[in-house]
């Protein structure tokens, strides 16, 4: 993959966090690739499962409930979608 493309899943995943942030009411200004997604006011598991579904929709990709599970961060998150486009 090359660097324009990976900066640009980095970007896009990142932006998709900071919009789901936002309308669940976090206030949230920043999204930190290192950032916990447990750590995130109010985020749950079915957040988890809708965020990636989410992901999955605007990446036209799949993660196995295995593969989801395994996200725990942001940069797992850029990270799965990466692998999976390749």
């Amino acid at each position: 993959m090359d660097n324009n493309k990976d900066k640009e899943i980095n970007t896009k995943v990142i932006d998709k966090v900071k919009k789901f942030l936002i309308n669940s009411g976090d206030t949230r200004k920043e999204v930190q690739i290192t950032d916990k997604l447990s750590d995130y006011k109010r985020f749950d598991s079915l957040d988890h499962v809708e965020l990636i579904m989410n992901i999955e929709d605007d990446f036209n990709i799949d993660f196995s409930n295995d593969e989801s599970e395994k996200i725990k961060t942001v940069q797992d998150l850029i990270n799965s979608v990466k692998s999976k486009i390749k």
